[in-house]
């Protein structure tokens, strides 16, 4: 693994172009198609599924932008949902004065 190359195998950013517009792509189709981020107001939904659909078709663009949105959407989906349960539970939890 980490033995000298007799030539160059690849970069960074090309093994994650890869990756993103592979075995990736169903993971951020879905993630884009209606992002909490949109909701939110945080980002315009259809300027960040254009940026996608660019990069995964053409393989141009930031993809470590797209890798940071989709990082930051796959967050808010496992905390959003956990903020508002913890609110119901304690809204409904008893009360005890000592």
């Amino acid at each position: 693994f980490l033995a000298p190359r007799p030539r160059r195998t690849g970069i960074t950013t090309q093994y994650m172009r890869e990756a993103m517009r592979g075995p990736a792509r169903p993971l951020f189709d879905a993630t884009f198609e209606r992002p909490l981020l949109e909701e939110l107001g945080i980002v315009d939904g259809d300027r960040l599924r254009d940026e996608w659909r660019e990069y995964a078709d053409a393989g141009e663009g930031m993809g470590l932008h797209l890798f940071q949105y989709l990082q930051a959407e796959l967050w808010l989906r496992a905390h959003h949902d956990a903020g508002t349960s913890a609110a119901a539970s304690m809204k409904d939890a008893p009360v005890t004065v000592s």
